[in-house]
């Protein structure tokens, strides 16, 4: 055991404090959504199997899409702490990706957005359109990995989108499969590219000695 302890200061407890404060703003959220809808507290904080009286498999496939989505924004995101090369293009992959994520987890293109007047094929719209502005970014400054890896991502994409408007007789899993792979693309892509892009940042090792 270490026989000397240091004497914390208040930058020792930021990332306490920020916790802290971004759990009482959630439950000062829920206390609202149940203040406006009149719903028990269950209907928000419960699993929406238990809810709803589903399945447990119930949703899963879109569960994963959206660990993979916020798996991939929480590590470009933690790259970004450290301004690494690239800092731009890696800052708009993650505000994509998270945007996304949350946009797939709670359904707000299907539920929200219209409720403010955001038609989804406006929202789809600007997704491709910011995806499209990375790639062309990507095309300029990035590995050719990683401009590849975004192509293919907007072109399962855009299946899926095809696959949504003109398909609709076949199963929900070919548009949804579609969907995921690219979702899977752009994150293998991104967080190998983040990788790079804070290994490339560090300084390089001094020479030895003549």
């Amino acid at each position: 055991m270490r026989q000397y302890w240091p004497v914390p200061t208040l930058r020792d407890f930021r990332a306490i404090a920020a916790a802290l404060l971004f759990g009482a703003v959630s439950l000062a959220m829920l206390a609202l959504a149940m203040a406006a809808t009149g719903r028990e507290g269950r209907t928000f904080t419960g699993e929406p199997q238990d809810v709803l009286k589903g399945d447990w498999y119930v949703g899963a496939f879109s569960s994963l899409g959206g660990v993979v989505w916020f798996a991939c924004a929480a590590i470009l995101t933690f790259a970004l702490a450290f301004w690494p090369r690239h800092f731009k293009v890696l800052a708009a992959a993650a505000m994509l990706s998270w945007a996304m994520g949350i946009d797939d987890i709670f359904l707000l293109h299907d539920h929200v957005y219209p409720m403010i007047y955001l038609r989804q094929e406006l929202v789809f719209l600007g997704y491709f359109g910011a995806a499209g502005g990375i790639l062309l970014m990507c095309a300029h400054e990035m590995p050719p990995r990683t401009t590849i890896g975004t192509a293919a991502t907007i072109g399962f994409w855009g299946l899926s989108a095809v696959l949504d408007q003109f398909f609709n007789f076949l199963d929900q899993s070919f548009e949804d499969g579609a969907k995921f792979v690219g979702i899977c693309v752009w994150a293998a892509t991104w967080i190998a590219q983040s990788y790079d892009s804070m290994r490339d940042r560090a300084d390089p090792l001094p020479a030895p000695p003549a």
